[in-house]
């Protein structure tokens, strides 16, 4: 029984302890303790080369290495002070440095082969699990000294502090119990019984719930602090180590030691305690933790001398650093980013310097729990059913946009924001709208599943990835946009406006055609013409295409071409034919329309028709007229001697 040992023999078990949780594996942990224990001035063993994951772009090279005492096994940071706490196992103390030089302050003496700590944001107070004198030291971290000692069960080897009920959940793995010591007068309030050996903690703030790591078991114990006791058991990997949670996506990630492998796994519970995920890391990941800065999720791997980084929305590596000798623990400043990782082979700490990717969180309200919405954040889509939406980006200005919720309307749905040295929290307001109406937007030629996107002046910005998309609007007359990210598919017509007056049985359809190679962009721009009006071009005698927006579009290789403006009722064109060239970019031509009138003064083709009328059947009188006149017999001469009644006849 492990009460009856002597204090050095729980002293050698102790050290097993800590060093089986960044052994390579389990089984073959013991055997590199015992090597430790019989020699503790040993060289560290050499560095094991990790998987080859690439350049890490969130995190420089290791630009500090502090000393600290011997074999440290976990470190913390205290946000209030600034300050980190580093445990000594070897040495029995903490190591108290600045988060600002990175200078040692202060050393603590606690108990016997501590082996894990947590900070008490709610007192102030640092907890410090000891593992061979079965106790639990706090310390005061305004001033660095030891207020009280609470005894626990056998093994203490991990902490978690639960921020809302104000307690502290101990792992005991030789009495395969947690205690629950409350903060308020440090005394141990409540056990629960897990029946075996538990290694790692972490709180889960948006369940109530406290997550335990059964190396044993292979699984993960999921306990209510509401009532202390176990309500799910959820089956991992071999030789769970090592929990994290995600507060921005409530995501629980654990990491597993398994046998005789060159790289272990973190899988990925989900709000639900259903695996989601399994990332490959490093060999033997003893900590993890979650970056709220980065948004990321930082493993240290104490078999291969490195710290993976894994973006939790992707749940991707995205790249790792190199650390000292055995990395066992790590922790993040909230002010400036850095990260520590203390080093067990080596014993010191390795401060890494961050230059981003930092987060910008985007978190909504007014929203009914589970309604989808989405972000665009420089033409990088992400959408949630959470309240929250998290980009990593590097320092510099970003274009956002909230994507269209049927419906409900955002406050600033679109503007601009600055990345310097630090995450931003950017506040989405929704609230309902009572005269909404739908306009539905319909793609064809796309291939199967393509995003596309549709941008509405004065309304929102939404993109789909299936052949329609909605946008709920109000009475209105709005103009909107067409594109996809899709190489070489163009949108016809890629402009347009529409009318909302009391109807959501609106349609506006977008053909995508995929452009020969080398062709270019010919476009037609009108003015003048009222919103809606169908106009249209033919190119070269052939091909028309029309549009009831501002644009018509043409994708043609280079040459030139013969254009024809299309006649529209009641309106003439500043040009109504002409040339236009490609050759090696894309023109326009500009056509502007104007309304057609009638002079108020001058006569209409019927008024000169009339006239020509009247005129012709005037002349037909007048010659009708003139031939009667000649066709008379003359009068009779009136009788005088010189006149004959008869000709004179002729012999």
């Amino acid at each position: 029984m492990l009460e009856e040992t002597s204090n050095a023999a729980k002293r050698a078990l102790g050290v097993l302890v800590v060093l089986s949780v960044m052994a390579v594996t389990l089984l073959l942990a013991v055997a590199a303790i015992a090597v430790t224990a019989a020699a503790p001035n040993a060289s560290p063993p050499a560095n094991e080369a990790g998987p080859s994951q690439g350049a890490d772009p969130a995190a420089a090279s290791a630009n500090a290495s502090v000393p600290v005492g011997l074999t440290p096994a976990a470190v913390v940071y205290d946000a209030a002070n600034g300050e980190v706490y580093v445990v000594n196992s070897g040495t029995d103390n903490v190591s108290v440095i600045s988060g600002t030089t990175n200078a040692p302050i202060a050393s603590v003496a606690v108990g016997t082969t501590p082996l894990a700590a947590t900070y008490d944001s709610g007192t102030d107070e640092i907890f410090v699990a000891n593992s061979v004198s079965d106790n639990v030291t706090v310390l005061d971290a305004s001033n660095n000294t030891v207020v009280a000692t609470v005894p626990v069960g056998s093994l203490p080897t991990a902490l978690a502090y639960d921020g809302t009920l104000g307690d502290v959940y101990v792992a005991e793995r030789g009495a395969g119990n947690l205690s629950v010591i409350s903060d308020a007068n440090d005394t141990v309030v409540g056990s629960v019984a897990l029946g075996a050996a538990p290694a790692g903690l972490v709180y889960d703030s948006a369940t109530d719930n406290v997550y335990v790591a059964m190396p044993t078991l292979g699984e993960v114990k999921v306990v209510s602090t509401a009532n202390d006791s176990v309500v799910a058991n959820v089956s991992v990997g071999l030789g769970p180590t090592a929990l994290a949670y995600d507060v921005n996506n409530s995501e629980v990630y654990v990491a597993n030691v398994v046998a005789n492998v060159t790289s272990d796994t973190v899988e990925v519970l989900s709000a639900n305690n259903t695996v989601v995920g399994a990332i490959t890391v490093g060999v033997s990941p003893s900590a993890a933790v979650y970056d709220s800065l980065t948004g990321q999720v930082l493993v240290t791997n104490s078999g291969s001398d490195n710290v993976s980084m894994i973006n939790a929305t992707s749940n991707m590596v995205v790249g790792s650093v190199g650390v000292g000798s055995v990395p066992s623990s790590v922790a993040i400043n909230t002010a400036t980013g850095a990260v520590y990782v203390s080093n067990a082979g080596d014993n010191n700490l390795t401060v890494l310097a961050r230059a981003g990717p930092f987060p910008v969180t985007f978190t909504e309200s007014g929203l009914p729990s589970g309604t989808g919405w989405s972000v665009d954040l420089n033409g990088t889509p992400l959408n949630s059913t959470n309240r929250s939406i998290v980009f990593n980006v590097t320092d510099g200005v970003y274009a956002y946009a909230i994507g269209t919720v049927p419906n409900y309307t955002a406050a600033s749905a679109a503007g601009n924001l600055t990345v310097d040295g630090s995450g931003l929290a950017v506040a989405v307001n929704f609230t309902a709208v009572s005269a909404a109406f739908v306009v539905t937007f319909t793609e064809s030629g796309l291939p199967s599943g393509s995003e596309w996107y549709v941008n509405v002046t004065n309304g929102p910005w939404v993109s789909s990835s299936s052949p329609s998309v909605t946008v709920t609007l109000s009475n209105g007359t709005y103009s909107y946009t067409v594109s996809t990210g899709v190489a070489r598919y163009l949108p016809t017509p890629a402009s347009g406006s529409f009318t909302v007056a009391g109807t959501d049985n609106l349609t506006e359809s977008v053909a995508f055609a995929l452009a020969a190679p080398g062709t270019y962009t010919i476009t037609f721009t009108e003015a003048g013409l009222p919103a809606g009006t169908n106009w249209s071009v033919t190119l070269d005698g052939n091909t028309t295409h029309a549009s009831k927006g501002t644009t018509v579009t043409f994708q043609e290789i280079n040459g030139s071409y013969t254009y024809k403006v299309g006649n529209v009722s009641g309106y003439t064109s500043s040009v109504t034919s002409g040339t236009v060239t490609v050759s090696g970019f894309s023109p326009s031509q500009s056509v502007t329309f104007s309304g057609t009138s009638t002079s108020s003064t001058g006569l209409s083709a019927l008024d000169w028709g009339i006239i020509a009328v009247v005129v012709l059947v005037f002349v037909a009188m007048i010659v009708v007229l003139v031939a009667r006149g000649r066709g008379k017999t003359p009068p009779s001469p009136s009788g005088d001697g010189n006149s004959m009644s008869n000709p004179p006849g002729g012999q």
